[in-house]
């Protein structure tokens, strides 16, 4: 049996993502459904077409793909996407697009543009503790009034029940409420935490640290040195203790990651065929 690999390519835009899928086209990784994905937290539903003037698919089209699709949605869902209409196309690979509308694929790619002068993939901030702090007693004065908050505020689908139960019961109510107000007091008085200073990653690379293969794209030679550049902050994601714990956190783990500097470009650059290697490999892991 043959499972379909789902890989999901992201990166500000303009970095290339769309190039690199062609390439991966090209080289005949996988017979693939190419999806361009978009969130829109302002859709009830999500919504699926092919418009034959959308710029991606018909590169896509171009390129070999068995199918293609726009796909746009609120919030990620395993059974909306995989009951879509193209998802029932046949398929060896599903090439995503953008912004990723699941919970899980197989293998994540993320294509980076050379950071410009002066800048790169890694940057000290200094977070001011006062906006959250705020925030807390916002959310617990809000939890006082609405039941809904107060739900939130102890924990979501735990707390809903015993709000529920607590709305039929007056006593329980009072009590509960008792109970924040006195919690309320003591987050007014207690005093933020003073600013702290952390590493974080450049504007437009969020999801980089998260990536199994990131490729920098460069398009000239001169971008090369800022590009290796960013291949040793990669590295230093998971080697240097502070950087993982600041940018990665608790979420984080310390599998190697495949990072390679690449002119997409160029169908014949080393990096590129090492990276649409490394995509092969993923995708066929899903043989049995």
């Amino acid at each position: 049996m043959r499972e379909r690999a789902l890989v999901h390519v992201a990166g500000p835009v303009s970095a290339g993502k769309t190039t690199f899928i062609e390439r991966l086209l090209d080289a005949e990784v996988a017979f693939a459904i190419c999806v361009r994905a978009q969130r829109d937290q302002k859709l009830r539903k999500e919504q699926e077409s092919a418009p034959k003037t959308h710029a991606e698919l018909r590169r896509y089209r171009e390129a070999g793909a068995s199918a293609v699709a726009l796909y746009r949605f609120a919030e990620p869902s395993m059974d909306a996407f995989f009951t879509s209409a193209f998802m029932q196309d046949y398929s060896e690979a599903v090439f995503i697009e953008g912004d990723c509308p699941i919970d899980y694929v197989d293998f994540s790619v993320f294509v980076a543009p050379v950071p410009s002068k002066g800048h790169s993939l890694l940057r000290r901030v200094v977070r001011d503790h006062t906006a959250s702090h705020q925030a807390s007693i916002e959310q617990f004065a809000e939890a006082l009034e609405n039941p809904e908050a107060l739900a939130r505020l102890l924990g979501g689908g735990l707390g809903a029940p015993l709000v529920a139960m607590a709305l039929k019961q007056p006593r329980v109510l009072d009590d509960l409420r008792r109970s924040m107000k006195s919690k309320l007091g003591d987050v007014r008085r207690a005093k933020p935490h003073a600013p702290t200073e952390h590493w974080a990653l450049e504007d437009g690379y969020a999801g980089i640290e998260r990536a199994q293969l990131v490729v920098v794209n460069v398009r000239s030679v001169a971008d090369r040195r800022a590009a290796d550049a960013v291949l040793e902050d990669v590295a230093r994601l998971r080697k240097d203790e502070e950087v993982y714990r600041d940018v990665l956190g608790p979420r984080g783990n310390k599998l190697p990651v495949t990072a390679v500097v690449a002119d997409l470009s160029n169908p014949k650059d080393v990096g590129l065929k090492k990276a649409v290697a490394r995509v092969k490999r993923a995708t066929k892991r899903r043989e049995r």
